[in-house]
């Protein structure tokens, strides 16, 4: 368990969320390019709010009532705890102890729709001649070797902050940091091609070097590196080196349409909506399987895809409105004539 943990969860906190959310502010950049503000904000209303909604009230009271089960002697049904979910608990706010209201993982989805309406104003400044002006004095500042690296350091500075303080606020700001940064880097060319100069240095100073060091027994490095590393580089420099190569690499590999990409690419929202729900309730069953961790972790894993991808095929990508519910658009065959984007 311990050495699974020391891999995946550093992994996963450091990147995971970071990409996402910087992914979603290039992806409003290119809405922009194509919608007025008001028709940007009215798409945001119904991919973002109603599926948190439907979330909320759906898909993760499941979650709260087996994390109940799991810390607690409560057996009632599910039906009988659902009004006890709409309980706050102040010092249970993700909701896995105590049952209580909480947005789980859909806590992504609220914040990329306050971001959206926070930046709207920001985001359309950046479309006038003065905003593109500005955007070209950025993307020639950092288009100079090494300084793309040196955007790693305002994230630095908000983690440590956030690792400090541990106020909601902060953490609002330093996620809408990356969403901001993602419409910056595809907002002028010159961005993108100073990710493509240093996607090499970042593999090698994010991923490969972080592998390095976890491969180190702690007890074996000195305490300046070990503090160094907590301090700055687990969730600053890596967090942004590995973002950069992602980036560069991905766009490199994974540009070439496929069927695997089109599928997916779809799917990837509702994904997300779904895969928590499913991995509490198969987690819920094989953590008392009397198997090895190892064993457990790839159950689960494949497992949760598994359920994941069958309730996104049978259940939302097929129905009207379930892909309403969901954020999708409608199917193409399903579409009006004037419906068509």
């Amino acid at each position: 368990s311990d050495g699974l943990s020391h891999w995946l969860i550093p992994l996963g906190a450091a990147v995971g969320m970071q990409l996402l959310f910087l992914l979603s502010g290039s992806a409003t950049w290119l809405a922009l390019g194509v919608r007025r503000a008001r028709r940007y904000a009215g798409e945001r209303f119904l991919r973002l709010l109603v599926p948190f909604v439907f979330g909320l009230l759906v898909l993760v009271p499941p979650q709260t009532y087996l994390g109940l089960r799991s810390h607690s002697n409560y057996d009632e049904s599910f039906l009988a705890y659902y009004p006890q979910f709409f309980e706050f608990h102040p010092d249970d706010f993700e909701g896995y102890t105590q049952g209580g209201l909480t947005p789980a993982h859909l806590w992504f989805i609220l914040f990329l729709f306050l971001f959206a309406l926070v930046s709207l104003p920001l985001f359309l400044s950046l479309r006038r001649p003065t905003g593109q002006r500005a955007t070209a004095a950025l993307g020639y500042v950092f288009a100079r070797p090494g300084m793309l690296l040196l955007l790693a350091v305002p994230f630095i500075v908000l983690e440590r902050l956030l690792d400090r303080y541990e106020d909601p606020l902060l953490m609002f700001t330093y996620f809408l940091a990356f969403f901001w940064v993602g419409y910056l880097l595809i907002a002028d060319r010159r961005f993108d091609d100073a990710i493509d100069q240093h996607k090499k240095t970042a593999l090698l100073l994010g991923p490969v070097l972080w592998i390095v060091l976890r491969a180190i027994p702690q007890t074996a490095q000195p305490e300046w590196l070990v503090d160094a590393l907590a301090g700055v580089y687990n969730r600053g420099f890596f967090t942004w080196f590995t973002i950069i190569a992602i980036l560069g690499y991905g766009k490199k590999y994974l540009t070439r349409p496929n069927r695997f990409l089109g599928y997916f690419g779809e799917a990837a929202y509702p994904f997300y909506i779904i895969h928590q729900t499913v991995l509490v309730a198969v987690g819920f069953l094989v953590v008392q399987w009397q198997i090895g961790i190892a064993a457990k972790y790839l159950t689960v894993a494949l497992a949760t895809y598994t359920g994941t991808t069958l309730a996104y095929e049978l259940l939302v990508r097929r129905l009207t409105i379930s892909r309403y519910l969901f954020g999708l658009k409608p199917r193409r065959k399903d579409r009006a004539p004037s419906a068509v984007s």
